[in-house]
């Protein structure tokens, strides 16, 4: 589901939290994984951008998955963003 670079910008967004507050990187990596499962059964759900790419934020978090939904209505998550 994800790419490399949406990967390494997971991970590095989780490093940065759990150095902030331990209990912080575990947080973050919940939202993203329920963020992601949302995404995968409700594709359509995030705010529509440019070149076919959707969005989905984090309330908590200051961070969107971005993602674009293939033809046969498989997910591929491009960035973990901050914003």
């Amino acid at each position: 589901m994800f790419d490399r670079a949406a990967l390494a910008e997971f991970r590095e967004a989780t490093r940065y939290s759990a150095v902030r507050l331990p209990q912080l990187g575990d947080d973050f990596v919940a939202k993203v994984r329920r963020a992601t499962a949302l995404i995968a059964l409700r594709p359509d759900a995030g705010a529509r951008m440019a070149h076919a790419r959707r969005r989905w934020l984090s309330h908590r978090f200051p961070y969107a998955v971005v993602y674009r939904v293939a033809s046969d209505g498989s997910v591929r998550v491009l960035a973990v963003a901050h914003h």
